[in-house]
């Protein structure tokens, strides 16, 4: 069996994947609906440069021929137009399967109806969890549910990347037998615990938008107890002058810290030596593959309760707050401040452990069962 990856267009943690499932012998094939990211680009949301390195190295790949010359990788129904998708299925093997990932454009539905008439197998693999559904009202939730219920009784199987995502899938109804847990993950560092200080420092990650909801970390820590402690913000986003100017307002100025958009090896040394790794955001983060790369350096984390791997990946290593309630993240980042070194160190082993099911070896063991059932 092979396994096909449908993607928009290429993106830098499922490259590395790709690459790490080349390497361990697993015949994959990647075919991308446009070429938006492999070159330098412009990200609003991150108000910076976007520079591309790498992204196709390692692993097999095709370019699907794209007829809209505005593709721009945003969810929408026709960001990508690939006419010749019928053509490159018919290149398929019938013991082959192709992985879609998402449903949003109409390449990715097409590629769901035409192999199951075809006679290939096909399956999901998206991001969505249960919990966001409930911003869904209306018709639009009724138009949702019902197309998202046709679509999948075409599919075969269903790659969840995480327990909100499974219970997503469990709601329409799939069953186990049809469900493979293929986690979001990350390039493993192949770190190993090691005692770990606090150094009064608070970290976030990301880009500096209202998704992300930095305003309310910044508040929180305004709040906090501990008054020698630093806050890092690490990324860019149109919200960085008012995070300046409310720093200002809240009297932190000297202890908060705008590093901007940093390298891979920059990122590494903060998540090494953070007391924890803070991610606020709400509807839209879908899982917080921040949290996946702190957890290779063994970072304690806080998490909003609408962040998708909440359920996953904060496992008595740090704590879930309640989405927008500024007093509980102040809560939660006293308790890190308030606890003994052997409970801290605690978090930090967890850590580890965490990242261990959440991982590239779990994909491909999970994969290779697969293989081996359906050959």
């Amino acid at each position: 069996m092979k396994i096909f990856f449908l993607n928009s267009h290429p993106i830098e943690y499922f490259s590395d994947m790709y690459k790490y499932l080349t390497n361990e012998k697993i015949d994959i094939e990647v075919w991308y609906c446009s070429k938006f990211g492999t070159k330098n680009y412009y990200d609003k949301e991150f108000n910076n440069i976007r520079k591309v390195d790498g992204l196709l190295d390692g692993f097999n790949h095709k370019f699907l021929l794209n007829i809209n010359p505005f593709t721009n990788a945003k969810e929408k129904l026709f960001d990508t137009i690939n006419p010749l998708l019928f053509m490159n299925l018919l290149k398929l093997n019938r013991k082959d399967i192709i992985i879609c990932h998402g449903w949003s454009r109409i390449s990715m539905i097409s590629v769901i109806i035409l192999s199951k008439f075809m006679g290939f197998k096909v399956g999901i693999r998206c991001e969505t969890p249960l919990s966001h559904e409930k911003n869904y009202v209306g018709f639009r939730k009724y138009l949702r549910k019902n197309i998202l219920k046709l679509l999948f009784k075409l599919t075969d199987y269903f790659f969840y990347i995480g327990t909100n995502n499974y219970n997503f899938y469990k709601e329409f109804g799939i069953g186990d037998d049809k469900l493979i847990f293929m986690p979001y993950s990350v390039k493993p560092k192949n770190n190993d615990y090691e005692y770990r200080h606090k150094n009064n420092t608070i970290l976030f990650c990301g880009k500096l938008i209202d998704k992300k909801r930095p305003i309310d970390l910044l508040e929180a820590f305004s709040l906090i107890e501990n008054k020698n402690s630093k806050l890092y913000f690490a990324g860019n986003g149109v919200q960085k002058e008012l995070l300046i100017s409310k720093s200002i307002e809240f009297g932190i100025k000297d202890r908060v810290m705008f590093l901007g958009l940093q390298d891979r090896v920059s990122l590494d040394k903060l998540y090494s030596k953070a007391d924890v790794l803070v991610l606020p955001s709400g509807f839209g983060e879908t899982w917080g593959l921040v949290i996946n790369e702190g957890l290779e350096w063994g970072t304690p984390v806080v998490i909003s309760d609408m962040v998708g791997c909440a359920n996953d990946l904060c496992q008595g290593n740090g704590y879930v707050f309640q989405y927008k309630n500024v007093e509980d993240l102040v809560l939660k980042l006293n308790n890190i401040y308030n606890m003994n070194d052997e409970e801290y160190q605690s978090l930090v082993i967890n850590s580890h452990r965490a990242k261990n099911k959440f991982s590239f070896n779990k994909i491909t063991l999970n994969l290779t069962r697969f293989i081996k059932q359906n050959s």
